[in-house]
């Protein structure tokens, strides 16, 4: 039988023995019933009945693979330790501040116009040429800025733009700044049951947009 996988675009975790899954091409997240979940548990156990597997397929929750990877596989991120968010932050500063506001606009654009899937792979192509490049040039860059400051900005710019229902454009933001200043971060995607959904910006095992109570709640689904 050929090989069998978890089709590109689709992304799960489990939530205390329930899967969510967030399908990236139909932009909608959705949660295994029993059933369903006991196939799929019995498919990542390697263990799946013939009538799992024809489920499962009928169902586009795995598929053949395809020769293009995923985006990224689930939630390859660090367990969230400390956050920035929770220290002593520096006064902010005034130009940090409006690029974070202006970058947060460019995202709020940019997700009006483009679906979350093409978004993610423009973002996971901005971080690999950036890897590229920095490997040329014999390793990543030192960070211009300190976290710290970078937080304190973001924190500023909540009472200026509107942060209310906006982590996502607010985290792509964020995360394309950190980018640009040398650190390598995480988009981190991240859902509750009874459902709920947010967006966080790590460095490492260190929250950079939220406290780190914030986010406990919140398992990761996916991470850029």
């Amino acid at each position: 039988m050929s090989a069998i996988a978890v089709r590109p675009g689709l992304y799960y975790c489990d939530i205390d023995g329930a899967y969510v899954f967030l399908d990236l091409d139909a932009q909608r997240y959705f949660l295994l019933g029993s059933a369903a979940a006991g196939r799929f548990q019995r498919f990542l156990d390697g263990v799946m009945a013939d009538d799992d597997l024809d489920w499962l397929i009928g169902n586009r929750l795995l598929c053949q693979p395809e020769s293009a990877p995923p985006i990224d596989r689930n939630h390859m991120v660090a367990e969230a330790a400390v956050s920035t968010m929770d220290e002593a932050l520096p006064r902010a500063d005034a130009i940090l501040t409006l690029q974070i506001i202006l970058a947060h606009r460019a995202a709020k654009r940019w997700l009006r116009r483009s679906p979350l899937k093409a978004l993610l792979q423009d973002l996971r192509a901005g971080r690999d040429s950036a890897a590229t490049a920095w490997g040329q040039t014999g390793g990543q860059k030192e960070p211009s800025l300190g976290l710290s400051r970078i937080t304190a900005a973001f924190r500023a710019s909540e009472r200026i733009s509107n942060s209310i229902d906006q982590c996502l454009p607010r985290g792509i933001a964020l995360y394309t700044l950190l980018q640009r200043q040398g650190f390598t971060p995480n988009l981190v995607i991240g859902v509750t049951i009874p459902f709920t959904a947010h967006c966080w910006v790590q460095v490492g095992d260190r929250v950079v947009s939220d406290s780190l109570d914030r986010v406990r709640p919140f398992t990761p689904i996916l991470a850029l």
